[in-house]
């Protein structure tokens, strides 16, 4: 596929994350799926497999963003942050991508999102809030397998 200069350098950036964990590039991913688009400036991946947390990349020329559990832009980073960060982003995707997930919900607008490595410890962790109300009572935990194995 064809990309814009910008998006295409952030396409090569999860393209080379993934062959550092063995995984084929997103074009020939399983576990991705690109929405057929034939946008130069823009690429939408749902990522998703047999018992992992559903995450959906948007590339775009201006960043990218990654959203989790139908959570839109839980992280987001502009194409400045992924030029001069490199590093620190590859390392917080390839976090994102190979950890476990727990997803502790109250209520659709409250979310905090633990990434949890093989050993049990909590490599980070994340709230989401979207909206003023939650429902405290409504707590319901669920934990996912990585989406890939490294």
């Amino acid at each position: 596929m064809l990309y814009s200069k910008s998006t295409g350098r952030i396409v090569e950036l999860l393209n080379s994350l993934l062959g550092t964990i063995g995984q084929d590039i997103i074009e020939n991913n399983k576990a991705m799926h690109l929405y057929d688009v034939n946008w130069e400036n823009y690429v939408k991946i749902d990522v998703k497999t047999e018992y992992s947390v559903l995450m959906n990349i948007e590339i775009s020329d201006s960043g990218m963003s990654l959203g989790i559990d139908h959570f839109e832009e839980a992280f987001s980073w502009g194409l400045q942050d992924i030029i001069d960060n490199h590093n620190e982003i590859f390392s917080m995707l390839k976090m994102l991508l190979t950890s476990f997930v727990e997803v502790k919900s109250y209520g659709k607008k409250y979310k905090i999102v633990s990434f949890i490595n093989s050993d049990g410890k909590k490599l980070y962790v994340k709230t989401l809030i979207n909206g003023v109300f939650s429902n405290i009572f409504a707590q319901k935990i669920e934990t996912y397998k990585p989406i890939f194995q490294t």
